[in-house]
């Protein structure tokens, strides 16, 4: 009735299949919006849940879980770039040679650059055709070995043919040629 104050205890028992398949973002938007719409229907009403509390505690967990991986991806593509510089750099000490020669029998500027560009397409045009498939075989076939044995079995990985690993590919060909 208006005006009587109760102090009440609601227990709501949840169909956790169903929320099997939302994401961990997805579920606690969902329970915060419920929790706002009980609190501004109710008046003077204070609803708190547990799952709320988990899903906070378990995004800022995997988050730091997440960190290291980062840094060492950071530490593996910084190296990579370094090394390539490199490379590229003793290569064009080694071409100068070459260079020198083709100038000397009639080759213009523009027909040596031609050819170095034609060689550096083929070359970064094979990594690009073989780098996905190659690493999506290696993660397919890391599932026998026994650190990441998913169900202790020896059994392929899980794959899927997505469209990432070919976007990272055509932007690390590009980046070579543009060293190159």
């Amino acid at each position: 009735y208006p005006g009587t104050l109760i102090d009440s205890l609601w227990f709501i028992f949840t169909n956790t299949e169903k929320l099997k398949n939302w994401t961990a973002s997805e579920t606690l938007f969902r329970f915060q919006d419920f929790e706002n719409d009980i609190t501004i229907a109710v008046h003077g009403s204070q609803v708190s849940s547990a799952i709320v509390t988990i899903l906070k505690n378990f995004k800022n967990r995997h988050s730091l879980a997440q960190l290291p991986l980062l840094l060492m991806t950071a530490i593996l593509v910084i190296t990579v770039l370094f090394l390539l510089s490199m490379m590229v750099s003793i290569l064009v000490k080694h071409r100068e040679n070459d260079t020198s020669l083709l100038k000397s029998r009639g080759a213009g500027v523009f027909k040596v650059c031609r050819l170095y560009i034609i060689e550096a397409l083929i070359l970064t045009g094979t990594a690009a055709l073989v780098s996905p498939f190659l690493a999506i075989g290696i993660v397919a076939i890391s599932g026998f070995t026994p650190g990441l044995m998913p169900t202790g079995n020896s059994d392929w990985m899980p794959v899927a043919l997505h469209p990432i690993p070919f976007i990272i590919t055509a932007f690390s060909c590009l980046l070579c040629l543009i060293i190159y």
